[in-house]
């Protein structure tokens, strides 16, 4: 399904639409909802998706990449 409102490729950009993004901050895309949301985040501390199969492994993923770099 893969809907989100922004591309991939504008996703990594430092800069959208001249706003700054802290390196801590993600973006979170939604491809399947109901009972349990799946999707993909992107981060600015990896160059990869992660993608995510409910909203609670997404919180324990985004928990563990944000321990990997020392940003809470």
């Amino acid at each position: 399904m893969k809907n989100c409102m922004m591309s991939d490729k504008r996703m990594t950009n430092e800069n959208f639409e001249n706003k700054q993004y802290p390196i801590n901050g993600l973006r979170i895309c939604i491809d399947q909802g109901g009972e349990t949301l799946a999707g993909r985040m992107y981060s600015k501390m990896t160059e990869e998706e992660i993608e995510f199969e409910s909203t609670g492994k997404m919180l324990l993923m985004a928990d563990d990449l944000f321990d990997r770099y020392g940003y809470p």
